[in-house]
C-alpha cells in the first residue's frame, strides 16, 4: 500500500512540479507577513520602502504562479486561465494578510496602501512575464 501511495503521490509532483517555487515563495511570504518577524531597520530616511517590498514579493508571486501555470497547461494539456489564477491568488493572499494583520496581531498592522501595494505588483508581476513570454525569453518561459 505504502509502494502505490508514493507512486500516486510521484504522479502528482510530476505533473504539478512547476508551481512548487510559487508555492515556496507563497510560504515564505506567510512567514514574513504575519509571522513574528520584526521590519527590518532601514539606514537612511527612504520614504515608501516597506511599500517598495509589498510591490516587488507580489510581482515576483504572481510571476512565479504565471509560470508555474503556464508549464502545467502545456504539460498537461489543460487550459488553466494562469493570468487570472495568478492575479486571483496574489490579491487574495495579499487581502487577507492585510486583513489579519489589522485585526488579530498586536505587532502588525494593516494598511491600505500596503493592499495597494500588493495589488499594482501582481498586476506587474503578471505584466512582465507577458512582456518576457513575447520577446527574448519565449524559449525559457
Amino acid at each position: 500500500m505504502f509502494a502505490f501511495t508514493f507512486f500516486l503521490f510521484g504522479l502528482y509532483m510530476n505533473v504539478y512540479k512547476f508551481l512548487i517555487p510559487a508555492i515556496t515563495w507563497h510560504l515564505i511570504l506567510f512567514y514574513l507577513l504575519l509571522g513574528r518577524v520584526p521590519a527590518p531597520e532601514v539606514e537612511g530616511n527612504i520614504p515608501f520602502i516597506d511599500k517598495l517590498a509589498h510591490f516587488c514579493v507580489f510581482a515576483l508571486l504572481v510571476f512565479l504562479y504565471k509560470w508555474g501555470f503556464q508549464k502545467l497547461n502545456m504539460q498537461a494539456n489543460r487550459n488553466i486561465n494562469s493570468g487570472f489564477w495568478s492575479i486571483f491568488i496574489g490579491v487574495a493572499f495579499g487581502g487577507i494578510s492585510e486583513i489579519l494583520q489589522g485585526m488579530f496581531f498586536e505587532y502588525r498592522s494593516g494598511d491600505i496602501a500596503d493592499f495597494m501595494a500588493n495589488v499594482v505588483g501582481c498586476m506587474v508581476g503578471l505584466f512582465c512575464y507577458n512582456l518576457l513570454r513575447k520577446t527574448y525569453f519565449v524559449k525559457y518561459l
